[in-house]
């Protein structure tokens, strides 16, 4: 009878703390939906052109792209062990964020509506869509990165101007070396039930097709089939992670299955 009682008591224990943590997770959403509506994409894009102008310009007087994010954004992200348990590695931020700041970039190859993406989707976990149809495969090995430095070879203009991130790439070790220290969203785990809730979320925004050149280094993304262009520039599809609270010192986690799509234009 003790035995009994006792699995009843664990079993309420358990049932009360999925209900908080669904009440939880509901905030979380409501919270998403209310950033989603006060963003726009030029506000995400602003955010993230800020940063790689001022990095480009500082980077030079820097040997290390962690401290000069660092100095720029008052916080940097670091690959460690995640705190879920059997989770792998994550991605932890260290300093400060605060609620709607774009924390990194979702790097990964891009294929538009009508692209070969069946053989890059099987077993991938890594491959997200956008509202507009569009995929981004952020998987740094194996076949995925095959591709991302084929097209990356294909767009090659010179050893100056080279047009994508090819860093956040695993190596032969299986770690990352982005130049661009934002490109590392693919290192965010999925929110794990009963643990933690998303406090960050994958938002759309674009590259324009007039970025400037110098800085086409510092984007984690080539087309698998590059669209014509009159010019050859084009603007380029992006997911950013922005912060849903306040963040600091912490592992980031999202939700693979929620991607917000604010609206292009805004005034503000």
């Amino acid at each position: 009878r003790n035995d009994q009682m006792a699995r009843n008591l664990l079993s309420l224990f358990k049932k009360r703390d999925q209900i908080q943590f669904c009440g939880k997770n509901m905030i979380k959403y409501s919270k998403a939906e209310k950033l989603e509506s006060n963003l726009s994409q030029k506000k995400v894009f602003q955010q993230v052109s800020d940063f790689l102008h001022q990095f480009h310009s500082k980077i030079d007087q820097s040997n290390k792209s962690e401290s000069l994010m660092m100095e720029i954004m008052g916080f940097d992200l670091k690959k460690e062990d995640s705190i879920i348990k059997d989770g792998g590695k994550g991605l932890k931020i260290r300093g400060n964020a605060k609620e709607g700041t774009v924390v990194c970039l979702y790097p990964g190859t891009i294929y538009l509506p009508g692209d070969p993406s069946l053989i890059p989707s099987i077993r991938n976990e890594y491959l997200l869509r956008r509202s507009d149809g569009s995929l981004l495969d952020g998987k740094p090995k194996g076949w995925s990165k095959s591709v991302f430095k084929s097209c990356a070879s294909r767009d090659f203009l010179s050893d100056d101007f080279p047009f994508q991130d090819e860093g956040w790439l695993q190596d032969g070790k299986g770690e990352e070396n982005p130049v661009n220290p934002m490109s590392m969203g693919h290192l965010i785990n999925h929110y794990f039930g009963g643990i933690e809730a998303p406090n960050v979320m994958y938002t759309e925004f674009e590259f324009p097709d007039d970025f400037p050149l110098e800085l086409r280094k510092y984007i984690p993304h080539v087309y698998y089939n590059r669209p014509e262009s009159l010019d050859g520039f084009l603007p380029v599809k992006s997911l950013a992670l922005v912060a849903l609270e306040d963040l600091k010192d912490q592992e980031l986690f999202s939700d693979y299955h929620f991607i917000a799509a604010p609206r292009f234009d805004s005034n503000n």
